[in-house]
């Protein structure tokens, strides 16, 4: 893999910097149309990349090596996105993969914006201070204006108003704001039926940005959850697929925190969009434990999910891909 990587390098000039990523995807989006020829070449320079600007140092191994002894990969489906892996002694990177993902997705799953998040995953886990109880006073004021800006006068875009006050406020500031408020989900069920607007950093997917807010209400007592379940399963059946979708995200997120057998029910029985907003509400806890260094070593919970998600659509495979990706294997 290093060799394959060295020739990417040679050829476009490129140093092995993570800054010479964002140059990396230009060259990958420019050659799109030879994926099927150099896709495990691309791979091979992002996961150069990482191993060389890791202290951990982790290693290139092969799919059947790694699957062997580590059910998370062996739950994988192998193929050419899979075929060459990056290992340490805490996690596995599919550099692969997530240049696949880019290339269907663009740049909202660019590799250099993952690279660090990557770096970060392979570095130890540090322990973590207790929270500091949340007062106003210590609150960023314009994440708090923003943020408020839409529970005052909900619309699209004062939502976009709360998706950018979400870089600022965490999720126990962004509740105690809701709670102060009085925020209900009903103020963001209008957005579910939004279509995603805009390509790659300028994409805007409201209704994505509405029922990962629902969650927060849900997950920090702001609102309940009884009542809000009723409300998103009879949205499972709606017309439009964007409803179908988030209103799974949100259940997804209830169901992943007590409920997996009521959580594999609909994954079995929904069509094509409840089963990417429950894909997706699974990336989404993982990615939450992955950033709170949590150890989210153990999948047997949802390895039926992830292989289900793996052999589906290509959109199925990249969820559940982008979930394996994040998972600390220890």
């Amino acid at each position: 893999m290093a060799k394959l990587a060295e020739g990417v390098a040679g050829e476009h000039s490129l140093d092995f910097s993570v800054g010479s990523v964002r140059e990396f995807e230009n060259i990958v989006r420019r050659d799109r149309r030879r994926r099927a020829q150099l896709l495990v070449t691309w791979g091979a320079y992002f996961g150069e990349v990482l191993r060389r600007a890791s202290k951990a140092k982790p290693r290139w191994r092969d799919y059947e090596t790694v699957a062997k002894t580590n059910s998370i990969v062996a739950a994988l489906d192998y193929g050419p996105d899979v075929s060459a892996l990056l290992v340490s002694d805490a996690t596995v990177l599919l550099p692969i993969a997530k240049v696949a993902k880019f290339l269907d997705s663009g740049s909202q799953d660019s590799p250099a914006a993952f690279a660090p998040v990557a770096l970060n995953m392979l570095r130890p886990a540090a322990a973590t201070p207790a929270p500091a109880e949340v007062s106003r006073d210590a609150l960023n004021p314009e994440a708090t204006v923003l943020f408020e800006s839409f529970f005052h006068a909900p619309s699209l875009e004062t939502l976009r108003n709360l998706r950018a006050s979400r870089t600022s406020l965490r999720g126990r500031e962004a509740a105690f704001l809701a709670r102060e408020l009085g925020a209900r989900p009903e103020q963001l069920y209008p957005f579910f039926a939004e279509a995603p607007v805009g390509r790659g950093y300028q994409k805007f997917d409201a209704g994505n940005v509405a029922a990962r807010n629902v969650w927060l209400l849900l997950s920090h007592g702001v609102a309940d959850r009884v009542h809000t379940s009723e409300a998103l399963m009879a949205m499972l059946g709606d017309d439009s697929k964007h409803v179908r979708r988030n209103a799974a995200y949100v259940l997804g997120r209830v169901w992943l925190d007590g409920d997996m057998a009521r959580f594999e029910h609909c994954f079995d029985n929904g069509d094509a969009e409840v089963r990417l907003g429950l894909l997706d509400s699974l990336g989404s806890l993982v990615g939450d434990a992955v950033m709170k260094r949590a150890d989210y070593s153990e999948i047997a919970p949802h390895a039926r999910v992830l292989r289900a998600g793996l052999a589906g659509t290509s959109k199925h495979r990249n969820e559940a891909l982008d979930t394996v990706h994040q998972i600390a294997v220890r």
